[in-house]
């Protein structure tokens, strides 16, 4: 009960700041979670490149779409679709080679749904300085466009820390990789595929 009464303590006080109830509520519950849980895996190098170029196209989505239709379409990362509108689809493939050469899931990845599938490529460099970006760096930028939708604000962070176990605790070592956008091509996905 102890516990219970400084956890309400606590959202009590961010709102007294100004927040509202479900912004206090999830800052309190991401600063609880990171003292409390106890995570035995990271994203890997891998993983962390390959959900910078999702978050990345999220933000571009963001600024020409509203936030609600954009967070929708988005799938989330190591889905076999990344982003799914109504008549096109669209799968997102990162790589830190110097040329577009991805692995897909099966052939069945590159087979269209609906009228349309897009493959947006991603060429990332891994940055030894402090020039290059990180993946908590892209998850604030994407935060910044919802933060004056809590709703969809609390499903974006949702989906990152349920799906992908991304977790405020980790952020130091998620900072430690750094990385710079080489190229980004778009493929149409059709018979002619790959010319």
């Amino acid at each position: 009960m102890q516990y219970f009464i400084h956890f309400l303590n606590d959202i009590l006080e961010h709102i007294t700041l100004d927040y509202s109830l479900i912004d206090s509520y999830e800052k309190v519950y991401q600063e609880w979670r990171a003292f409390l849980y106890k995570k035995t895996t990271k994203l890997t190098l891998e993983e962390q490149y390959g959900l910078i170029s999702e978050i990345y196209f999220l933000i571009l989505l963001f600024e020409i779409r509203e936030p609600i239709e954009s967070l929708k379409a988005w799938r989330g990362p190591f889905r076999v679709i990344d982003f799914k509108f109504t008549n096109i689809d669209f799968d997102i493939k990162s790589t830190l080679k110097n040329k577009h050469e991805h692995i897909i899931n099966g052939l069945e990845q590159l087979l269209p749904k609906k009228d349309k599938l897009g493959l947006i490529s991603f060429c990332l460099n891994k940055s030894d300085s402090d020039t290059g970006f990180s993946l908590p760096d892209f998850v604030e930028k994407a935060e910044k466009y919802l933060e004056n939708y809590p709703s969809l604000l609390l499903d974006f962070r949702r989906l990152l820390n349920a799906e992908l176990n991304y977790d405020v605790t980790d952020i130091d070592s998620y900072n430690n990789n750094r990385f710079e956008f080489i190229e980004i091509n778009y493929y149409q996905i059709d018979s002619s595929f790959p010319s």
